[in-house]
């Protein structure tokens, strides 16, 4: 834990079922924080906090910061590990990084059909034998379950009830529990939301090329950046292109050089509309591969941690060719695809599909792709520049939570919920949910953005240059979560 963390935890293990309805039958650890409020006053209904991916582990990559200071105010907070992350167990060993850099730049070109590299299904073999080998049963990595396991916290640690709050994933996570395990759910926050009855996966490319041409369009409308940049979508289309068509190297740590795929340059676009900080750097980002300075890539591919990801690659196919892949197919993402640029559509091919048929785990019942219906008082928050689960998608789940109310955040993209605007409007919920939401910080009009020099105004995004922030940093946080070998190939919340 961070020496700089300001509050009291205590950590520790809570015992539940591999599968909720056998109970006297095999059992999981799941690794739990609680994380206590300094408040005066602290209210007796604490926070459950709901990671995303699917497959991401709290405790690992949110307790060092927690962004959870209006929560903190006047409540406690209760992190958990998803099964099968983090320090749960079982947790299953799915390593693809040792192959990643060789696997994520076979040829350097977008695939123009459905496959996947023999590599990457021979990895995603061995990860299966090696479970089995465990004793790992993958079907065990679904929503019911996790839906079951909150359950199963509470009640381990004596609350009669609490606020559930998920982010991305999370939020299908959270839905999920409001349909199965209602009891003792007082009010519920989602953020980013992923409606259970969305077509996630075919929506994917639409979604984020939208993103993508709204983006450029307000560097267009913003002086600065039209005139120091031009138009963004172009030259990006344009570095793709030429990348794919002949890979550059980079040289890394060591004096060694590594080749630099196409498929991993429009990664780290994707990764750098996620959120509202690293879209201020996309314009430079952009026209640094325009200009074929590769610097970027140097900086990512040497940091010690550059193979790592913050999802569990196991936990993650699991879940998403059970309750994703079944309820759509190749020819429909295409036809959604159809509605793009023609440059951008081979960047979305559907390579999921062919991934989940070498993951081969049976298919969630119906009820997985249903609305979810729901009385609990439900704050949802959508980012009007959220690149994978747009402000629509929080409208659709709105349309069967009957008290539930709903705030876009103009300024901020995927995650608003924990933006300084975000966090006020979440406080107010909590302290008391039966008042509207107080959403006079979040504009609705379109993104305004400033100069390099105006000081940030709120709400407001600015367009900078990474010359303001060291490459490294930089590189960091623009890797793509996913391991390389899926960056692409899949879709991660």
């Amino acid at each position: 834990m961070s020496p700089n963390f300001a509050y009291a935890a205590e950590c520790g293990y809570v015992t539940a079922p591999a599968h909720a309805e056998s109970p006297d039958g095999p059992k999981i650890q799941l690794a739990v924080a609680v994380v206590y409020s300094n408040g005066e006053s602290v209210a007796p209904d604490p926070v459950v906090y709901l990671d995303g991916g699917p497959g991401s582990a709290s405790l690992e990559n949110l307790l060092p910061a927690a962004p959870f200071d209006s929560v903190l105010e006047d409540h406690d907070l209760v992190l958990f590990d998803q099964r099968g992350t983090g320090f749960s167990k079982p947790k299953p060993e799915c390593d693809l990084s040792s192959d990643s850099f060789s696997i994520a730049t076979d040829g350097g070109t977008a695939p123009s059909d459905a496959g996947v590299s023999a590599d990457l299904v021979r990895g995603l073999g061995q990860c299966r034998d090696r479970a089995a080998a465990d004793g790992i049963d993958l079907s065990m990595f679904r929503s019911t379950e996790n839906a079951a396991d909150v359950t199963a916290v509470r009640e381990a640690l004596g609350y009669s009830e609490w606020n559930v709050y998920g982010i991305s994933y999370g939020t299908r996570y959270a839905l999920t529990v409001l349909r199965d395990r209602p009891k003792g759910v007082k009010t519920a926050v989602i953020d980013s939301v992923v409606p259970l009855q969305a077509d996630l996966l075919s929506d994917e490319g639409v979604s984020f090329y939208d993103d993508f041409h709204r983006i450029a369009g307000a560097c267009m409308d913003q002086a600065s950046c039209s005139t120091t940049y031009g138009d963004i979508e172009s030259k990006a289309l344009a570095a793709l292109d030429r990348m794919a068509e002949s890979p550059p190297s980079v040289s890394v740590d060591g004096g060694s050089s590594v080749v630099v795929s196409a498929d991993l340059a429009a990664a780290v676009f994707k990764e750098a509309m996620y959120s509202a900080e690293t879209i201020a750097y996309l314009p430079e980002i952009i026209e640094e591969i325009y200009d074929a300075d590769y610097s970027l890539f140097g900086a990512a591919l040497s940091d010690e941690d550059a193979s790592s990801s913050l999802i569990d690659t196991a936990t993650y196919l699991s879940t998403v060719c059970a309750e994703e892949a079944p309820f759509t197919s190749p020819d429909t993402l295409n036809a959604r695809l159809a509605s793009i640029p023609e440059g951008w559509r081979r960047w979305f091919a559907p390579t999921i599909f062919a991934v989940c048929d070498a993951w081969d785990v049976p298919p969630a019942p119906p009820i997985e792709h249903e609305a979810v219906d729901s009385s609990v008082p439900v704050a949802i928050f959508s980012g009007a520049f959220d690149p994978i689960t747009p402000p629509s998608y929080g409208a659709l789940a709105a349309q069967t939570l009957s008290k539930s109310e709903s705030v876009v955040l103009g300024a901020e993209a995927h995650g608003s919920s924990t933006s300084t605007c975000g966090q006020r409007i979440l406080g107010g919920f909590l302290r008391d949910p039966s008042k509207p939401l107080d959403s006079s910080c979040a504009s609705e009009s379109p993104i305004a953005f400033q100069s390099l020099q105006a000081p940030r105004a709120s709400p407001a995004l600015r367009f900078v240059t990474t010359r303001d922030r060291p490459p490294r940093e930089m590189a960091r946080r623009l890797r793509p979560r996913a391991p390389f070998p899926l960056a692409r190939r899949v879709m991660v919340l």
